[in-house]
């Protein structure tokens, strides 16, 4: 693939980068999701995001266990970029020699190869040249491949099993996901922001409700469903107290039928944290249209509490409870008395 157009860039955004690195051509967006990059470009891509956060932590701790970063751009009063929004990171712009750099030690530690060259601009020719009436773009003096160290495409190198571990590294620098998953117990506010995918070293209580992460996708949190989790955890820890690690809580929230971020089970079934246990199933989520409070969900537990509660009460002070109308209650609970027949002649007694 002819890589022309890129061989006089300065500096790349973090997405564009990844295709090049895997062989395919960038596409124009500016903040592109993974899903909307060629397949062979999203675990590059998933591994530049983990580097360049591993820069901006080392930046802002200097304590911090050192390790392989992609470094990126400093504010111009010094300070590294913040971290708004994991959606913005494909668009964060990193220079040509940090590229090269970061590829030089990656490839020494796990054989990985660029089929792009990210090596220094050559200033043989000028990148713009005159030809008669018409303005071309010169083409860089070639450099003669070493056979001993060919270029290849990442497609052929990477394993989904590298690209889990890739996205497991990238929840551990983020999230301190190892961390927290190796406690004995974690309180139910951190589990709550975890499992929406907040990490409770960098971000207050007060941020999470405010924050939706990963918006206008199908992974989407919203400040509600943070709310709503950590109300059903503090409800639980109140009630049952005890230690309760991380897992526990994902439980919890299976049981309940509040959603969680689909991180925490990828990263759970990769290290096989499950067991022979089945993995819960991601809450199911249905919009009641008649009840007053949106997105409601009814799983069977909660069905079960309610039927009780209407048995106890009746229909109409359950709808009340439940914040539903009285016709919803009864399509939801069926009656389980049988409907009387119609009266015949021919009925015996």
């Amino acid at each position: 693939m002819d890589f022309s157009a890129w061989n006089w860039a300065t500096s790349f955004r973090v997405h564009e980068a990844a295709c090049l690195i895997a062989g395919v051509m960038p596409i124009s967006k500016r903040q592109p999701t993974s899903e909307e990059l060629p397949p062979q470009a999203r675990p590059i891509l998933v591994k530049l995001m983990a580097a360049y956060v591993e820069w901006i932590l080392q930046k802002k701790n200097p304590d911090r266990p050192k390790s392989i970063f992609l470094e990126g751009y400093l504010n111009d009063d010094g300070t590294p970029p913040e971290i708004n929004s994991l959606a913005e990171l494909p668009g964060s712009l990193v220079s040509r020699e940090a590229i090269n750099r970061f590829l030089s030690e990656i490839e020494g530690e796990l054989g990985l190869k660029s089929a792009c060259d990210f090596g220094p601009i050559r200033k043989t020719a000028d990148p713009l040249s005159m030809d008669g009436q018409r303005l071309i773009q010169a083409t860089p003096t070639p450099v003669e491949p070493d056979p001993k160290r060919r270029l290849t495409s990442l497609r052929e190198v990477l394993t989904g099993q590298e690209a889990a571990e890739q996205e497991a590294a990238w929840f551990d620098a983020t999230l301190d996901a190892a961390g927290f998953f190796a406690l004995g117990h974690v309180s139910p506010v951190e589990a709550a922001m975890l499992l929406c995918r907040h990490n409770p070293h960098e971000v207050t209580e007060k941020d999470a409700e405010a924050i939706t992460c990963d918006p206008n996708c199908s992974s989407e949190i919203t400040p509600n469903d943070f709310k709503r989790l950590r109300r059903t955890f503090v409800d639980l820890d109140h009630t049952k107290p005890g230690n309760r690690p991380l897992m526990d809580w994902m439980r919890a929230a299976a049981g309940a039928g509040r959603r969680i971020h689909p991180w925490a089970h990828r990263y759970a079934k990769h290290h096989g944290l499950y067991g022979p246990e089945k993995e819960p199933a991601p809450a199911p989520v249905v919009t009641d249209s008649a009840s007053t409070v949106p997105g409601k969900v009814w799983t069977p537990e909660k069905l079960a509490e309610m039927k009780a509660y209407r048995e106890k009460h009746g229909t109409k002070k359950a709808a009340v409870h439940y914040q539903v109308s009285e016709s919803r209650i009864r399509k939801l609970l069926p009656s389980d008395k049988p409907k009387p027949k119609g009266y015949s002649v021919f009925m015996h007694h």
